[in-house]
């Protein structure tokens, strides 16, 4: 079963790692791919439509989905510990059950100010809590190999950034942007559900083992022997985390900004919106590579040795955008950005 032993997995390569525990990290993969129903790439690509439909100016869309995320990030610190007091498959359960209902709200939104309340609900269900299952989950079955499992889960995400952009344009050629939502709910329900729990079968075997590990350890806690345990009031007291800080959040707070407003941002430097949705894909890819390449490097030398570097390439990337307007500077952009990504 995944996590088994940390003997067993410690020296394992991607392949034979991905071999050994073909199911678990596949509903890691999973849930991050799908989670990009409430990512910032997706999500915008319906940016002019809602605007439209609901009469709003480009700082009141703005406004309401920056007010919607803050919500849904504090809420996240909250719900989010519950994960440890339900199965897996019961959690994972109601996870894509509040997708869905996120999905429908997006789909039946009245007006602008309901607007709020369904934007809010798709990041806490989709880019919240989809993300944080599947994160916290690898990380706890997974001993020696915790930042590969991570990693593997996590390309996902960068899946998601090579194909969701190009899609929801898609969509909308398609179809209204509210029967869009009404379909993605469809899919959460009826595909992602199911395929999310087949992927746990095994579970109740994995978690035994992890329960009688942690019995077996003079905390009862199951970590390697050298990791300390810290409470949140603990981090919270600790300079050096505030030191980290600006570090952790610079990624998420610039590129959520750059890529939510990518339509404004494009017009701004000549350049199309659909040039820059041709440009993402690269940064889906960047991220996949700086992914596969950090996560074995993080198992070996430790994240203290490798975060301090993690900033510098969301650098570079905000340097290339300021400075210049060609059209190949989008994609050096992007690169640089999929490259920050990957490595925070």
């Amino acid at each position: 079963m995944a996590g088994e032993s940390k003997d067993t997995r410690s020296n394992l390569g991607y392949l034979a790692f991905v071999r050994a525990n073909p199911l678990f990290l596949g509903f890691g993969f999973t849930l991050t791919f799908f989670s990009s129903f409430g990512q910032t790439y997706f999500v915008s690509t319906f940016g002019d439509s809602i605007r439209a439909t609901f009469d709003l100016t480009e700082a009141e869309w703005g406004a309401s989905y920056g007010g919607a995320t803050a919500a849904a990030g504090v809420l996240l610190v909250w719900v989010g510990r519950y994960i440890d007091r339900f199965d897996l498959r019961a959690w994972t359960a109601g996870v894509v059950c509040a997708l869905t209902s996120a999905c429908l709200l997006m789909a039946w939104t009245p007006g602008a100010v309901f607007l709020v309340v369904s934007l809010f609900a798709m990041r806490l269900a989709g880019q919240g809590l989809m993300g944080h299952t599947s994160v916290t989950s690898m990380t706890r079955y997974f001993e020696a190999e915790r930042a590969r499992a991570a990693t593997i889960a996590g390309l996902g995400f960068a899946a998601g950034f090579a194909l969701f952009p190009r899609f929801g344009g898609w969509l909308q050629t398609q179809m209204d942007w509210r029967d869009a939502w009404l379909l993605l709910g469809g899919v959460a329900f009826a595909v992602l559900l199911p395929v999310s729990l087949t992927l746990l079968r095994g579970h109740a075997a994995r978690h035994r083992a992890w329960v009688e590990r942690a019995k077996a350890k003079p905390d009862g806690v199951v970590t390697p022997a050298s990791t300390h345990q810290w409470t949140r009031g603990q981090v919270l007291a600790d300079w050096r985390m505030w030191c980290l800080l600006p570090a952790a959040l610079s990624s998420p707070f610039l590129l959520t900004g750059m890529i939510f407003f990518y339509r404004e941002l494009a017009r701004s430097k000549g350049w199309t919106p659909e040039h820059l949705e041709l440009a993402m894909p690269f940064m889906g890819l960047a991220l996949y590579v700086t992914s596969l390449l950090l996560g074995p490097l993080t198992d070996r030398v430790g994240a203290r040795r490798v975060v301090v570097f993690a900033p510098l390439p969301l650098g570079l990337a905000m340097v290339v955008l300021g400075l210049f307007d060609h059209h190949a500077s989008a994609y050096a952009y992007v690169i640089l950005a999929g490259v920050a990504m990957g490595g925070m």
